[in-house]
């Protein structure tokens, strides 16, 4: 069992534009310069138990206040949208920049293990291995539209990316996501609101070795999500 639960203090800086190419057309560009770490600190705890005929062996590690720190890379978002008459179409393109691999958490305080079988026992220290992160390059897309059925009535529909940005040598897993969403907004002589529904799937083949040396086992890891976002409100 691995469990961490820090903060991370990091200042960054963001600068945005926004450009009226022509009355129908608007494009914007917003960057956000890589984090500048000011501080962090996380719990850390860390157990694991072997049994085997005869004996055990477990290992504990605890440290209330190890070194904790998150990259944050260069981002850059650029828009494009399109209104006219009867709807608008909007199309984002977001880009994350990569980093090599550092220690994300790292700690200089022991922890302890112990092997016992019917005739001895032994114990040793346990030194905690900084845990890694890495970030690869990548691009997400997202592309909505809205038509207006009526002057009172307009529907909506969308498709977006979401690839991680998780490199091979982290500590977390990666899955990368595909979204599509659609739903109808009102704007009646009494009745107001939206109401919405987002789909969202991504899967990615995983590999789990055992401690004991034996054969790995693979598999997959999925994510299926639908939302139902909803607003209504009613005026007597």
């Amino acid at each position: 069992m691995f469990r961490a639960d820090g903060t991370s203090y990091d200042l960054l800086f963001s600068a945005g534009v926004q450009w009226d190419v022509t009355p129908a057309v608007t494009v914007g560009l917003l960057v956000t310069s890589p984090g500048v770490h000011l501080a962090g600190t996380t719990s850390l705890l860390q157990q694991e138990a072997t049994a085997s005929t005869g004996g055990f062996r477990t290992a504990t590690f605890r440290d209330p206040e190890a070194d904790f720190r998150v990259k944050h890379t260069t981002k850059a978002s650029l828009g494009l949208s399109w209104r006219f008459e009867g709807g608008e179409v909007e199309a984002d393109v977001k880009y994350f920049a990569g980093t090599s691999p550092y220690g994300m958490f790292s700690s200089g305080v022991q922890g302890l293990w112990t092997e016992a079988s019917p005739s001895s026992t032994t114990a040793g220290p346990v030194v905690f291995a900084p845990a890694h992160d890495e970030r690869k390059a990548v691009a997400n897309v997202s592309v909505g539209g809205r038509w207006d059925v009526s002057k009172k009535t307009s529907l909506h529909l969308g498709f977006f990316t979401a690839r991680s940005p998780v490199g091979e040598d982290s500590v977390f897993s990666t899955v990368d996501v595909y979204g599509a969403s659609t739903g109808v907004s009102l704007n009646w002589a009494h009745l107001s609101g939206s109401v919405g529904v987002i789909y969202e799937w991504g899967s990615q083949p995983i590999s789990v070795a055992a401690s004991n040396g034996s054969a790995s086992a693979s598999g997959e890891l999925s994510i299926t999500s639908v939302y139902l976002l909803w607003g209504l409100a009613y005026k007597f």
